[in-house]
């Protein structure tokens, strides 16, 4: 019975860790929090480019680069911008990076979760031995899942 209630642990708190902990800019927002290609994202304020005679801060190198490359594409989720039209429109399209967040804490804590059943398994081996190989599964899909939002938030 404590491997089942340890297991169930576990998964309810891989689920709390993972909820609810990615944060949009909005419009109401005065100043600009997270980076607009990575949404969800804390700026780094020592990263940051100019644009229309504006800041814009960025979490990392990358990010800056890619909003050079085509900075109309990331108006719409940046509080300094949210007044223009074409802004409005882009605010509705898919971002990755608002996702990268959330699916980095569930690898991180799916990974830990993964790892205490493995060094538990001694114990009462019966019981997590499948549940140690369906973690690893899961663990692994959801890291891809994580790697490619990286990938296509950077536009690799």
């Amino acid at each position: 019975m404590n491997g089942r209630a340890l297991v169930l642990f576990a998964a309810v708190f891989t689920m709390c860790l993972s909820a609810g902990t990615v944060s949009v800019a909005t419009a109401q927002e005065i100043v600009q929090t997270t980076c607009p290609v990575m949404v969800g994202n804390k700026i780094d304020p020592n990263i940051f480019t100019e644009y229309e005679g504006k800041k814009v801060y960025f979490c990392c190198m990358k990010c800056k680069a890619a909003f050079e490359a085509s900075p109309e594409k990331y108006l719409g989720l940046l509080p300094q911008f949210a007044s223009t039209e074409a802004g409005s429109a882009e605010r509705s399209g898919f971002n990755p990076g608002q996702y990268i967040e959330a699916f980095g804490l569930a690898t991180l804590s799916l990974l830990i979760v993964t790892f205490l059943c493995g060094f538990f398994m001694k114990k009462n081996p019966k019981l997590l031995h499948p549940w140690h190989k369906r973690l690893a599964y899961v663990t692994i899909i959801v890291a891809l899942c994580h790697a490619t939002l990286v990938m296509l938030a950077h536009n690799l």
